[in-house]
C-alpha cells in the first residue's frame, strides 16, 4: 500500500512506502483498536469548520508542522482520524510516542521492524528526514507531569526539534513554500467544570493535571467526557516570515538559533495558552486564596490601617471584620454548580421562550477579544435572568463564564449560594457608613482583573423599569478605571470592554414593573418570591435576543479619553491625569458603553408593534394602518443602522407579518391589547383585514416599556418631528396640514427638547448637537420625510402621518415633564421645603387629575420614573434647589415667574394634540 504524503516544490518528490514510514506516523488504515475508538468515540467530537478551512489554507501555502501542548496518544490518534476525514496532511513523525499498536496486523509486524531500525538514528534525525522529504510532522512541547513519570524522560523530548526547524527553513531556497507551524489543542471535558477547577489534589500529582494528564488520567477523561470535548487551533506561524521579522527587528542581522528557538517556543506555547484561556479563563485559584491576596494587597492594608486608627479599634478586630465582609462579597466558583445550573437554565428558557437568537458574528468578535485580555461584559439589564442567560450562552459556545457583579439583594438562600458558586460576587446598594467594605470591594475587583478573570456588570445599576437604558452608574466602572490606572494594572488595561444588549419580546417581571411605575413599592427578593416565580414556567414570553457591540480596549480608550497623561506599557509606568480629567473620562466611557448597547439593540416584534400602536396617540388603529406604520418604523430604523431581531425579517429582508401577528397574540393574551373587527365585536383567532387594535389606558405604560426598548433608534428624528409638528399646529392640525418651518426655528426648538430630555436619552458620544441635528435632518430629507421649501432653507414636512408617529414616540416624556412643572408651579412661594417623597406624591396626584380631565392625553406619561427624571433635570436647571442627601434631601422651588415660564415653554414644545 502506498501512503499519502504532502509534498512541496522545495522538497524531494519521494512518497514513502508503508515500510519506510516512521513508527510514530499517523495511521492511514487503522487497525481494530483504532477502528473501535473511531466508531465509539472520535465521531462524536466535532472538528470546527473554521479551523479546518484555516488548516487547508495553511497547507496550500506551505508544509505543515502540527504543534501540540502535551504528549497524548489519544489526542494524536484523534487528530489522525480528523485529518484523514478532512483530507488534511497526515503527520509522518511525532516525538515521544509510537502508533504501531493501533495499526493492522501487517502494519504492526512491519512497524516493529521499522521501530528497531529507527533506534539506530536519533529522533531529531528522523524528524529532519521526514520534513526534508516534504511530509507533515507533529511536535509535542512537553510531557505530562505525573508522579509515576518523574525522572523518566520519554524518548524524543531530549532533541532540539525547534532548532532543527529553524535550520531547515534557513536551508530552503528562496521562492519555495515555507514551513508553517500550526498550534492545536484538544480539550477533554466540560469547559464549565474545567474552568471552575481551582487547585491540584493528590490525583493531579500522581496521574497528572486535567490540562496535562498522564496516560491513565487521559484515558479516564476521554471515556467520561468525550462528548463535551472540543478542538482549538491557534493562528498558524509562517516560519519564513517569523525569521524575516526577527532579522528586521535585529537591524538586519540574524539572531542566534538559540535565541530564535526560545522566542518561537514562547510564541507556540503562548498561542496554545491564549486559545485555552478563551475557553477556560486564567489559571484558577481557590476563593480562599483570592480573599487572602485581597487582604494582603498593599493598598488594602494601608487603607485598613488608616480606618483602624480613625475608629480606634485593634488590627485583630479589624481583620475579623474584613474577613467577614470579604466572605460576604467574594464568589466561590464550583464545578458542580455549573453542572447543575447550565442544564437548569437551558430547560427553563426552553419552556418560557420560543427560542434565543444570538448574534453569532458578534460572539466570534468577543472570542477574538478574549485572546487579547479579560473581558468586561456590560449588558443591558431588563430582567433577573439576564445573568443566567448570558453565562449559559458562553458555556454552550465554549467560552469561560464571567464573574458577575450581582446586587446583595440576590444573596438570599438558596439562590445566593448557587449564584456565588457560579461566579457571582455581591455588592451592597450603598457603601455609605462602612468605609472598610468599600475598600475591600475595590480590592476584590482589582484582584479579579489582575488575575485575568472576565467580569460582567450592569452599568445601569438596577433593572430598567421603563424599557430604555437607565443613566449610567459610575461606581463599579470607576473601580475598574482605578485598577487600570495603577502601575501594576496591566491586565486591567488589557481588558476588552464588550457592550451587550439582551432584549425580550416579553419580560417575566412586567407586572411588577407596572406596579412600581404606578407608585407601588418594590418587593424585596425572598424565598416566597422565588416560589411565586415558578408560575413563570407556565408562561409564554416569545423570543429572547442577544447582540454584541464591537469590543474595545480599556487602556487605549482611557488614554484617548484623557484619563492617562503618560503611558509606557513595557516599563509598566502609567501616569494618570488629574482627578477632574479622570472623572470626565470615566463619564465619557460610561456613555460610550451605553451608546454601544443601544447601537446593537435589535428591534423585536413586540417593540415594533408597541411603537406603532402608541405613536399616533389615538385610542385605536386599523390593521392596515398598523402594518403601514410598522413598515415605516422599520425603514426609519434601517436608515440609521438599527438592527432587527431575526424573527422580524421575512423573505428577501421584508418585514415578517407572522412575527407581528405573534406579537399581537402575546399582547392580547396578557390584556395589553384588545382586538375588534369593524363591527365592534371581539375578533377571533384568525387575523382579518378589518381588525381594529385598541390599547386600554391602564396598559399603555406596559406597552411603553416595549416601545422604549427600541426608542433610541428613533429619538433623533422624533425630536425633530415633535419640534416641527408642535410648531405648526400640533397633531390636532391634521396629517395633511402644510407644515413649513424655518430651519433656524426648527433647530432651536429641537435643541430645547434635547436639553429638556437629556437625562432620558443617550446621544452619540463626542458629537455636538449641531452635527447630530444636521445629520438627522439630512437623513429625513433623503428619505422624503422633509423637503427644502424655499431658498431661505425653510423645511416642509412631506409625510404628515410619519412625522406624527415619530413625534408620538417622545411626546409622553414631554407631557411627564409638564406634569412635574405644573406641580412645582402650584407650590406656595413661601412654603417650607419638601422632601422628594412628598413632592413625588403631589406630582402623582396631579398627574392622575390631569389625565382624567384630558389635559394629559397619554397614560404612559403618568409614570414614576419619568417624574423622578424630571425632578432631577429641574434641580440641574435650577427650577428646584436641593439641600441634604438621601432621605434628608429637601427641595425648594424657584420664584413663581420662572416656574410659570417653564410651564409655558413646555406647553409650547408640546403643541396641541
Amino acid at each position: 500500500m502506498r501512503a499519502r504524503a504532502h509534498h512541496t516544490d522545495g522538497a524531494p518528490d519521494a512518497t514513502p512506502t508503508t515500510e519506510e514510514l516512521h513508527p510514530t506516523a499517523m495511521i492511514e488504515r487503522p487497525g481494530p483498536v483504532l477502528r473501535w475508538l473511531v466508531s465509539r468515540f472520535f465521531k462524536e467530537i466535532a472538528f470546527p469548520d473554521e479551523l479546518a478551512a484555516q488548516l487547508r489554507g495553511a497547507a496550500a501555502r506551505g508544509q505543515l508542522v502540527y504543534v501540540f501542548r502535551t504528549l497524548s496518544y489519544l489526542d494524536y490518534l484523534y487528530f489522525a482520524f480528523a485529518f484523514l476525514r478532512l483530507g488534511l496532511p497526515l503527520a509522518r513523525f511525532a516525538n515521544g510516542l509510537t502508533t504501531i499498536l493501533f495499526a493492522t496486523v501487517g502494519q504492526i509486524r512491519r512497524g516493529v521492524a521499522a521501530l528497531v531500525r529507527s533506534r539506530r538514528d536519533s529522533p531529531v534525525a528522523e524528524f529532519r528526514r521526514v520534513v526534508e522529504r516534504g511530509d507533515a510532522a507533529a511536535l509535542f512541547l512537553r510531557r505530562p507531569q505525573t508522579l509515576l513519570g518523574l525522572g523518566r524522560e520519554p524518548r524524543g523530548f531530549r532533541g532540539s526539534y525547534v532548532e532543527e526547524l529553524i535550520a531547515l527553513q534557513r536551508a530552503r531556497p528562496p521562492g519555495t513554500p515555507p514551513l508553517i507551524l500550526v498550534p492545536l489543542v484538544l480539550l477533554w471535558g466540560s469547559p464549565a467544570v474545567r474552568a471552575a477547577k481551582t487547585r491540584k489534589g493528590v490525583l493531579d500529582l500522581v496521574f497528572g493535571g486535567s490540562e496535562d494528564p498522564g496516560r491513565l488520567r487521559a484515558l479516564f477523561q476521554f471515556v467520561v467526557n468525550y462528548r463535551d470535548s472540543q478542538v482549538l487551533g491557534g493562528k498558524p506561524i509562517d516560519l519564513r516570515a517569523f525569521l524575516e521579522m526577527e532579522r528586521a527587528a535585529n537591524d538586519g542581522v540574524d539572531p542566534s538559533t538559540d535565541v530564535l528557538a526560545r522566542r518561537l517556543r514562547w510564541m507556540l506555547a503562548g498561542s496554545i495558552e491564549s486559545e485555552v484561556r478563551v475557553v477556560l479563563g486564567p489559571p484558577r485559584k481557590g476563593s480562599a486564596r483570592i480573599r487572602e491576596e485581597v487582604l494582603r494587597a498593599r493598598k488594602v492594608v494601608s487603607e485598613a490601617q488608616e480606618i483602624a486608627r480613625e475608629e480606634g479599634i485593634s488590627q485583630a478586630a479589624l481583620a475579623r471584620r474584613a474577613r467577614k465582609a470579604l466572605a460576604e462579597i467574594a464568589a466561590e466558583p464550583k464545578p458542580w454548580a455549573f453542572g447543575i445550573l447550565s442544564p437548569l437554565v437551558k430547560w427553563m428558557t426552553g419552556r418560557i421562550f420560543d427560542g434565543i437568537d444570538v448574534d453569532e458574528a458578534g460572539l466570534e468578535r468577543v472570542r477574538e477579544a478574549a485572546r487579547r485580555g479579560p473581558l468586561l461584559l456590560v449588558p443591558s439589564h431588563k430582567s433577573h435572568i439576564d445573568y443566567l442567560v448570558l453565562s449559559n450562552v458562553f458555556l454552550e459556545r465554549d467560552l469561560v463564564p464571567p464573574h458577575i457583579a450581582a446586587g446583595a439583594n440576590l444573596s438570599f438562600f438558596p439562590l445566593g449560594a448557587i449564584f456565588r458558586r457560579c461566579g457571582a460576587f455581591f455588592l451592597r446598594r450603598s457603601f455609605k457608613g462602612d468605609r472598610l467594605y468599600g475598600v475591600l470591594f475595590r480590592g476584590y475587583v482589582r484582584r479579579l482583573l489582575r488575575e485575568g478573570y472576565s467580569i460582567e456588570f450592569f452599568i445601569e445599576g438596577g433593572r430598567s423599569r421603563t424599557g430604555k437604558l437607565l443613566p449610567p452608574k459610575l461606581g463599579l466602572l470607576g473601580m475598574v478605571v482605578e485598577a487600570a490606572l495603577e502601575d501594576d494594572g496591566q491586565r486591567a488595561r488589557q481588558a476588552m470592554v464588550v457592550p451587550v444588549s439582551i432584549g425580550y419580546e416579553k419580560v417575566i417581571e412586567e407586572k411588577s414593573y407596572a406596579r412600581e411605575l404606578a407608585g407601588g413599592e418594590k418587593r424585596k427578593e425572598s424565598v416566597g418570591g422565588l416560589l411565586r416565580a415558578t408560575r413563570v414556567l407556565a408562561g409564554d414570553y416569545g423570543r429572547l435576543n442577544i447582540q454584541f457591540d464591537e469590543p474595545f480596549a480599556l487602556g487605549e480608550t482611557l488614554r484617548d479619553l484623557g484619563a492617562i497623561a503618560a503611558w509606557d506599557e513595557e516599563a509598566g509606568v502609567v501616569v494618570p491625569a488629574e482627578e477632574a480629567a479622570r472623572r470626565r473620562a470615566t463619564e465619557r466611557l460610561a456613555h460610550r458603553i451605553v451608546y454601544g448597547i443601544n447601537r446593537v439593540t435589535a428591534i423585536t416584534p413586540t417593540s415594533l408593534t408597541a411603537a406603532a400602536l402608541l405613536g399616533s396617540g389615538r385610542r385605536g388603529i386599523a390593521r392596515a394602518e398598523l402594518l403601514k406604520m410598522a413598515r415605516f418604523l422599520v425603514a426609519r430604523a434601517r436608515a440609521v443602522g438599527g438592527r432587527l431581531a431575526p424573527a422580524l425579517v421575512g423573505e428577501g429582508g421584508a418585514l415578517s407579518i407572522d412575527a407581528l401577528d405573534r406579537a399581537l397574540d402575546l399582547l392580547q393574551r396578557d390584556g395589553d391589547l384588545e382586538i375588534r373587527n369593524a363591527s365592534g365585536t371581539a375578533a377571533g383567532a384568525r387575523r382579518s383585514d378589518d381588525e381594529i387594535y385598541t390599547v386600554p389606558d391602564d396598559r399603555r405604560p406596559r406597552l411603553a416599556f416595549y416601545r422604549n426598548n427600541a426608542l433610541h433608534l428613533y429619538v433623533n428624528e422624533a425630536l425633530v418631528a415633535l419640534a416641527l409638528v408642535s410648531a405648526t399646529g400640533g397633531a390636532a392640525a391634521g396629517l395633511d396640514v402644510e407644515r413649513v418651518v424655518a430651519r433656524g426655528l426648527l433647530h432651536d426648538r429641537t435643541l430645547r427638547l434635547s436639553r429638556l430630555l437629556k437625562l432620558e436619552f443617550s446621544f452619540r458620544v463626542g458629537e455636538t448637537f449641531e452635527t447630530i441635528f444636521d445629520a438627522t435632518v439630512g437623513g429625513m430629507i433623503a428619505s422624503g420625510l422633509l423637503a427644502t421649501a424655499a431658498d431661505d432653507g425653510a423645511l416642509r414636512g412631506r409625510d404628515g402621518a410619519g412625522l406624527v408617529v415619530l413625534a408620538g414616540q417622545v411626546r409622553d416624556f414631554v407631557e411627564s415633564y409638564l406634569v412635574v412643572a405644573r406641580a412645582i408651579a402650584a407650590l406656595p412661594a413661601d412654603g417650607a421645603p419638601l422632601s422628594e417623597r412628598d413632592l413625588t406624591r403631589r406630582i402623582q396626584e396631579l398627574g392622575e387629575t390631569l389625565f382624567f380631565t384630558g389635559e394629559v392625553r397619554r397614560r404612559e406619561a403618568c409614570i414614576l420614573n419619568n417624574y423622578k427624571n424630571a425632578i432631577a433635570r429641574f434641580v440641574e436647571s435650577g427650577l428646584l434647589s436641593s439641600t441634604g442627601e438621601g432621605r434628608e434631601r429637601r427641595l425648594r422651588p424657584a420664584d413663581a415667574a420662572r416656574r410659570a415660564a417653564t410651564v409655558t415653554e413646555l406647553r409650547d414644545l408640546l403643541g396641541p394634540e
